[in-house]
Parts: C-alpha cells; structure tokens; sequence
C-alpha cells in the first residue's frame, strides 16, 4: 500500500490551497484505500458508500472510455490518463483535473488516481460554453491551457517520486534519501 498522506505531502506548493482528493485502486478497480480529503469531500457532497468507496469498485462509477484507459494502464499500454470532467452539484459547478498512474512500472498492478479541483483555472481560461460539455482528455491534445498542463506535470511529478519511495522502502530501506549513498556501497570502488 502506498502511503498516501506522504504523496499528498510530496505535491508541489502550487497545488496548496486545492482539494485533492487520492484514491489507490487494485488492478481490477477496487478502491484500496483513499485520503482524509476524499472521505471529507464525500461526505460533504452526499457519498453515501460505507467507508468512503474503500472495497466498491471505482470502475463501475466510471465512463466506459475511462474504463478502458484505466484498463490500458494497468495492462501497460498506457502510461497514465489525465482527464479534466465535470463534477457539479446542485449548489455548485465544479472542475476536476483527474490524473490515473500505475502504482508501478510494471504491468499488472493497481492504479493510483488523484484529482484536484481546478474550477479556478476553468472559469479563468475556458469558454463558458465548458460548463456543459463532456469530459476533456487533455493528454489527447485538447487544447488545454497551460496552467493545467503545469498542474498535470506537478501531479505526475508527485506520483512518480512516491513511486520510487515506495520502491525503495520495499527493498529495505527505510529512507528513501539515503538512496544515492546506498547505490554507491554496492558500486565497485575505484582504486
């Protein structure tokens, strides 16, 4: 399991003051385990699922495309998905930009999904016309403005170091700083 409170930690000071929202899922979709502003943000727009979604399956709340993308990461076809959808509720528009990684480089295991609230960004560089339309896949070149893309690469970012962190916890150490000066014990020394 990853330690989501650490990747959350790990986002850069851009993304401060935003919802942020992380689920990690098993490769067949099962929400694993999720953070404190998930569960907050659930239980403030009506989830109305036992443990915050942790044990449904994340796909069957999804589109089929998604599912498809989600699918295509965890099989390695994909390197991860980015997407930027609606989620309004009666009282309020809201955008999410949703970013979806593999929770390893290697194929077949889970993903991790995190999303942010971007509805600042949306109002400032979007069309009104945005407010009704689907889903925009913005790694297919949809145009997205660059402040997304910023926010994107800062998720990505984030989600690839704890990727690493974690790898290196699992090969036994327990602080992923001591990296470097761990490679370079098992380095033949030059005399």
């Amino acid at each position: 399991m990853w330690n989501l409170e650490r990747l959350e930690q790990s986002l850069p000071d851009l993304l401060a003051e935003k919802l942020v929202t992380i689920a990690q899922l098993s490769k067949s979709g099962e929400i694993q385990q999720v953070n404190r502003a998930w569960r907050r943000f659930g239980l403030a727009n009506g989830l109305r699922l036992f443990g915050a979604g942790v044990g449904e399956n994340y796909f069957q709340f999804s589109l089929p495309d998604q599912v498809e993308a989600f699918t295509r990461i965890v099989t390695g076809d994909q390197d991860e998905m980015t997407l930027l959808y609606p989620c309004h509720s009666p009282p309020q528009v809201r955008w999410m930009l949703m970013v979806a990684a593999p929770l390893e480089l290697r194929a077949g295991t889970g993903l991790i999904i995190v999303h942010v609230d971007v509805t600042e960004e949306v109002e400032k560089w979007f069309s009104p016309c945005l407010l009704f339309s689907e889903p925009l896949h913005i790694s297919e070149g949809s145009g997205a403005r660059p402040l997304l893309r910023v926010l994107e690469f800062a998720v990505s970012s984030a989600i690839g170091m704890e990727r690493v962190r974690t790898f290196w916890e699992r090969a036994g150490h327990s602080d992923p700083a001591d990296g470097p000066e761990a490679a370079g014990r098992l380095r033949p020394r030059r005399r």
